[in-house]
């Protein structure tokens, strides 16, 4: 995947998914969080990985994805190796998710920790944005779409002609939905539409805590907004965007329920190994 073209979920994306782990997190770790970022929240912070790659981080490029063909349906190892130089160290999201909850863990310097935190606020978002776990023409970069629907916030269906579809999903989906990121999240916590609210987002999450599974479970909805929904002559028509809704969704909700377990967990009480 080309990593000067990828931004995971706009800044958007990662607000809304940063504001519902703020709501769903233990008091202790809201508590924990508001000390190291000095009462900032997680929705302001969420982007931060996305500028830091150009610029002081450099290096962090590779973890905001993992290249799996369209055509497979699990991870491998080979999808975090670089293909183009194998001889570079794996990198991908799936390797720096488990690098940063330790190092937000174990890190004894809050500079350190901070930066772990901000790492993972992202991170978490970037695993549940399908087209960061798709080798494919760049992740969805390499092709572009045309968009002939209305979104829910405008009935006289201004937006671009055309997209990049990873654009789609990154941003174009959402802004054409709400006009701010404030108002998706309510919409995710209405009381009998909310994703939020219902039955399988209350249930136990079939993908546990295990960040594999959780790629793997984001590559199922790869190939569903990809393979399985985009017509042939690559046009977003009304039927995809009320189809797709759905599925955007579910995906944002889980990336806020999941980044809060995983912040409970990196805060709880003997959370480092060996210490």
């Amino acid at each position: 995947m080309p990593t000067q073209d990828v931004l995971a979920w706009g800044q958007e994306g990662h607000s809304i998914i940063g504001e519902i782990a703020q709501r769903e997190m233990k008091q202790s770790t809201r508590d924990a969080i508001d000390t190291l970022l000095r009462h900032g929240s997680l929705g302001s912070v969420a982007s931060w990985a996305d500028d830091v790659k150009f610029t002081t981080h450099q290096d962090t490029k590779p973890w905001h994805f993992v290249d799996i063909p369209l055509n497979h349906d699990t991870y491998e190892g080979l999808d975090c190796k670089d293909r183009h130089d194998p001889s570079k160290p794996d990198e991908c999201l799936v390797m720096a998710l488990a690098k940063v909850k330790h190092d937000l863990s174990c890190a004894t310097d809050d500079d350190a920790k901070r930066d772990a935190l901000r790492f993972i606020v992202h991170l978490v978002g970037d695993s549940t944005q399908p087209l960061h776990t798709v080798d494919d023409l760049g992740g969805g970069n390499g092709l572009i779409v045309k968009l002939e629907f209305c979104g829910l916030k405008d009935t006289q269906c201004q937006h671009p002609s055309s997209v990049k579809f990873h654009g789609l999903l990154n941003s174009t989906l959402i802004t054409e939905t709400f006009y701010d990121w404030g108002g998706y999240v309510d919409r995710l916590y209405q009381p009998d539409t909310g994703w939020l609210n219902s039955a399988v987002a209350r249930a136990p999450d079939p993908a546990g805590d295990d960040i594999i599974a959780w790629v793997n479970d984001t590559h199922k909805a790869a190939k569903q907004v990809w393979t399985v929904m985009l017509p042939a002559n690559h046009t977003i028509d009304q039927n995809y965007y009320d189809t797709a809704l759905p599925i955007l969704d579910r995906q944002l909700g889980i990336g806020g329920l999941r980044l809060a377990r995983l912040l409970d967990q990196a805060f709880a009480p003997n959370a480092c190994p060996g210490r």
